[in-house]
């Protein structure tokens, strides 16, 4: 019973974090290196991501053009093709 709870409460939390970076939405258009979108997801939704150097070419230069996107939809784009991916995680 106890576990059965605990997942539960897992099960919501992960639901409204999910649904809150559902709402984050984020505007970019033009060419910025990987490095410059991740300044722009925190500036504009507030996340902070965290990498590894030796896994992501930060200075990758990437042409986007997002109006009022989704914080996944853009990431989705940034890591296309690396094999990596990303987490919304709340603290």
């Amino acid at each position: 019973m106890r576990w059965s709870l605990l997942l539960l409460f897992v099960f919501f939390t992960g639901l409204s974090a999910n649904a809150q970076s559902a709402k984050k939405t984020m505007t970019l258009s033009g060419e910025y290196s990987v490095r410059e979108v991740f300044a722009e997801v925190k500036k504009q939704a507030g996340y902070t991501v965290s990498f590894n150097n030796e896994r992501l070419d930060v200075e990758r230069r990437l042409t986007l053009d997002f109006k009022d996107a989704a914080v996944t939809a853009v990431m989705d784009k940034v890591l296309e093709g690396t094999g990596l991916f990303f987490v919304i995680a709340a603290l």
